[in-house]
């Protein structure tokens, strides 16, 4: 082997040392970095299933209330209906203790 060889070896294995704890160096600054990203992405991840969940939850909620709301137009036409029905059965009431008035006045009873 020649000197030059010798050299040649020498400094790719300085080089390539010297590389590797670079790249060792690169990696334990960033690992810290990586790590909080993850956790930052598995947070993320909790925030939109928790929106998610409220966004169906808010969803449920409105459907029920404008089953409610419909139930109760429902409700108030059919009270509605009962009370023109009651009106009518009191005017009749009326009517028919009128006519049971004038008959037993007619036939002297009262």
């Amino acid at each position: 082997m020649t000197e030059s060889m010798v050299d040649l070896i020498q400094i790719l294995t300085i080089g390539g040392i010297l590389s590797g704890g670079v790249i060792w160096v690169c990696r334990s600054m960033t690992a810290p970095l990586k790590e909080s990203l993850d956790r930052l992405n598995k947070a993320i991840d909790r925030i939109e299933q928790t929106m998610m969940d409220e966004q169906r939850s808010r969803l449920r909620t409105e459907t029920w209330i404008q089953e409610v709301e419909d139930r109760s137009k429902g409700n108030a036409k059919r009270v509605e209906a009962m009370e023109r029905q009651l009106t009518l059965l009191a005017q009749r009431i009326d009517t028919m203790d009128k006519e049971v008035h004038v008959l037993l006045e007619t036939k002297g009873l009262r």
